[in-house]
């Protein structure tokens, strides 16, 4: 299946630099708080996202509209996401500019968290926390996917976006939200494969969804 770019008439490389600057900026402000002056100390903390945690956050301003919910709520059911993800989904008022900085918003009131990738199509990549699971309510937990997988979930983003655009009235179910689901089941049965996702047609029909960027030798395809 051919991959559609998600993104719009943008400039990635300028796009990237921009997300990345934002992630070094706000990482640097955090660094700086609580040292004379509010200037940074003289050495940095180790584990920035970890080292976030401890401090109080601030809310998001004006509190987390329909639009922001949506999409954070996007960005825990798939684990990761990138902006041209969340924008092509969501499509709030606004270029994609305006869904970044509310994804920012939504970084600064600890419910999501911003990741650098050095992904071309995605410098910077969301996902969620527990902070972010508890507003939504939800009982799928925050991922803990290592940088290895990342390239892979993106992958999955792309082609869900590109699959939900082509059908409308169609919807995504994650495979973190299968495997929530089959959480409850019995764990003594047989172990069964869980598709990376599946796309629901309104008439009942599911369609089970599988990518795979490992290179193959010849006889294998």
């Amino acid at each position: 299946m051919n991959k559609k770019s998600t993104g719009g008439g943008e400039n990635k490389e300028t796009e990237r630099g921009r997300e990345e600057k934002e992630v070094s900026e706000e990482n640097s402000a955090r660094k700086g708080e609580g040292s004379p002056g509010g200037g940074q100390t003289g050495k940095p903390r180790a584990g920035t996202t970890r080292a976030r945690r401890g401090r109080r956050r601030s809310a998001v301003p004006g509190g987390m509209g329909a639009v922001q919910r949506q999409m954070l709520e996007l960005v825990h059911r798939f684990g990761v996401m990138g902006v041209s993800h969340v924008h092509a989904l969501v499509r709030p008022e606004g270029n994609r500019e305006r869904t970044r900085k509310l994804l920012s918003q939504l970084v600064e009131g600890g419910h999501l968290v911003a990741l650098r990738t050095g992904l071309p199509d995605a410098g910077v990549v969301y996902r969620s926390t527990s902070r972010g699971q508890r507003a939504l309510d939800s009982s799928i937990q925050p991922t803990k996917m290592g940088p290895l997988l990342i390239p892979h979930a993106m992958a999955v983003a792309t082609i869900a976006v590109q699959l939900l655009s082509e059908s409308p009235g169609t919807t995504w179910e994650s495979e973190r939200e299968i495997r929530s689901k089959r959480g409850k089941v019995d764990r003594k049965g047989p172990r069964l494969h869980v598709p990376d996702g599946v796309l629901v047609y309104p008439d009942g029909r599911r369609v089970a969804v599988g990518m795979d960027l490992t290179r193959k030798e010849a006889a294998r395809v």
